[in-house]
């Protein structure tokens, strides 16, 4: 009986540790896709404010 106690408790640690696991590559996942669109934005943001630049001159 003790060892199918043990085994559990070993199976839930080892399911704790993969969901561990896999929330930090989605939150690897969402840092990087975060910074990739804010360079977007910021490229895109330059371009309209330059474009409104130049049509005023």
């Amino acid at each position: 009986m003790k060892r199918i106690i043990r085994s559990h408790k070993m199976l839930r640690g080892q399911t704790l540790v993969e969901y561990a696991l896999i929330l930090a590559l989605i939150a690897l996942v969402v840092v990087t896709s975060i910074g990739l669109l804010g360079n977007h934005l910021l490229n895109a943001y330059n371009y309209v404010i330059n474009a409104i630049g130049n049509a005023t001159t």
